[in-house]
């Protein structure tokens, strides 16, 4: 198995402009993880994490050309979707949000953090639930996906014992980031004098 460098690990989000929905289809969420996965193995990289949304894709990829392999990810799902869709114009916000992880910890807590997303947004009540994520990839029964992307899962492995301690450590995250969602809207509201 190829050694990457940990330093050159980064969560990548890729945004639809105005909010427009990218994927009408499944159809559509399968060629994204094609092209992600075409573009990841022609840029000599990996991929740790994903989660397709309606609106935003959070992937977590080790590269050394990540802003080169998110802009030819980018312009092969907008050529697509084009010619599908006879859909003309900017498709995704450019340049891309590539938040940089270069310490292990900070690594763990983004796999976690995009796996939680699906139900946060509360588009599944279970992580096996939500199709559209690699949190099956990390299980012993495989993804379906798999013969569409390839997932590097060691991150997973290296810091997780089982799935079932990956699922405690990320519902502690999910409650965490709840409570703190709920205390931002309370702030809000006292602001705003209870309107």
């Amino acid at each position: 198995m190829k050694v990457f460098d940990e330093k050159c690990t980064y969560h990548l989000i890729l945004i639809s402009k105005n909010g427009y929905k990218l994927f009408r289809s499944d159809s559509d969420k399968i060629k994204m993880l094609r092209i992600i996965n075409e573009q990841i193995i022609d840029s000599g990289s990996a991929i740790y994490a994903f989660a397709i949304m309606d609106t935003h894709i959070h992937l977590e990829i080790n590269s050394k050309n990540i802003k080169e392999l998110a802009l030819n990810i980018i312009k092969a799902y907008t050529g697509y979707y084009s010619q599908k869709y006879s859909y003309q114009g900017a498709l995704f916000v450019y340049p891309p949000t590539i938040k940089d992880k270069p310490v292990l910890q900070w690594q763990v807590d983004t796999l976690i953090y995009i796996i939680n997303n699906p139900i946060e947004a509360n588009m599944a009540k279970t992580y096996s639930e939500y199709k559209y994520s690699s949190y099956r990839f990390y299980t012993k029964e495989g993804s379906p996906l798999r013969s569409f992307i390839q997932i590097d899962t060691s991150l997973f492995s290296n810091n997780f014992k089982s799935i079932f301690e990956f699922r405690i450590a990320a519902h502690a995250k999910l409650q965490y980031e709840l409570e703190v969602k709920r205390f931002k809207v309370g702030l809000d509201h006292y602001r705003g004098g209870g309107q």
